[in-house]
């Protein structure tokens, strides 16, 4: 099993990748911006979202990784479909499926 990567080098690979395309589960195609240097804004099919995701909220999320969609992180979280689809993406993560 491999380590799990701590916050502070998840939220570099985010804001290392921003503007690149990611998926929600569902497949639908987003991208995102770091705005102020501590929240992230995403951007579905191109159109920014109304919300803004603080990184104390990315990083409560990333505590509660793995999970296996959306809904199973902590209701309180925002952008649950946009955190699953950076999470689970290997940019972000560094994790691998071992083939």
């Amino acid at each position: 099993m491999t380590a799990r990567a701590c916050f502070s080098t998840i939220w570099n690979r985010i804001k290392a990748n921003q503007g690149e395309e990611f998926f929600t589960k569902r497949d639908i195609p987003f991208t995102y911006r770091i705005q102020d240097g501590d929240s992230l804004r995403p951007y579905p099919k191109g159109k920014p979202t109304n919300r803004t995701l603080s990184r104390s909220m990315v990083e409560e999320a990333w505590e509660s990784w793995p999970v296996d969609g959306p809904g199973g992180f902590p209701r309180h979280i925002l952008g649950p479909s946009y955190l699953w689809g950076l999470f689970s993406d290997s940019r972000i993560s560094g994790e691998t499926d071992g083939s």
